[in-house]
């Protein structure tokens, strides 16, 4: 571990402009009603986040034991809103590939059907980093590639899990 250096003629300059400069500064001091309100907003951020963490290390736990191989391929997350949108693992196993990649896109694929323009190339499976990370040119290919996979993963998991 490396030894904290004693303060030296730099620190104490530095130390000097910043009282100098808090001499002249535009802020006031919180009175305790507002020092008091900040602390507990504070709390609560710092509550919700580790809230958060929580319910996603239990999502990901539940994933892992319902969906290993789904969880592997394109993370809790995104597997999860999957197997929402389609009313369960056994109904997503049910799905072709076309319909697993625009699944979350219902809305944009009927308008385009009906105004007769370009469909939609993927729905939820956006959210995967497969996608979010690709070029703009290749992102269809890729939906379609890691709906393929995720339709042969969710088929996996529901039939090994039935049978096993």
């Amino acid at each position: 571990m490396a030894e904290i250096e004693p303060y030296t003629n730099n620190d104490a300059i530095l130390a000097e402009q910043v009282i100098e400069r808090s001499k002249f500064s535009m802020g006031n001091d919180l009175n305790p009603i507002d020092e008091t309100s900040v602390v507990d907003f504070a709390k609560y951020v710092v509550d919700h986040f580790d809230y958060k963490r929580q319910l996603q290390e239990y999502l990901k736990g539940q994933m892992e034991n319902v969906a290993p191989n789904l969880t592997e391929l394109i993370g809790e997350s995104v597997g999860a809103r999957l197997m929402t949108h389609a009313g369960g693992l056994n109904n997503l196993c049910k799905l072709p590939a076309s319909t697993i990649q625009i699944l979350g896109a219902e809305k944009a694929l009927f308008r385009a059907l009906k105004t007769k323009t370009a469909t939609p190339k993927y729905g939820l499976l956006f959210n995967s980093t497969f996608i979010s990370r690709a070029r703009l040119d290749r992102k269809g290919k890729i939906s379609r590639l890691l709906a393929n996979a995720c339709a042969k993963a969710s088929r996996l998991d529901n039939f090994l899990i039935t049978v096993g």
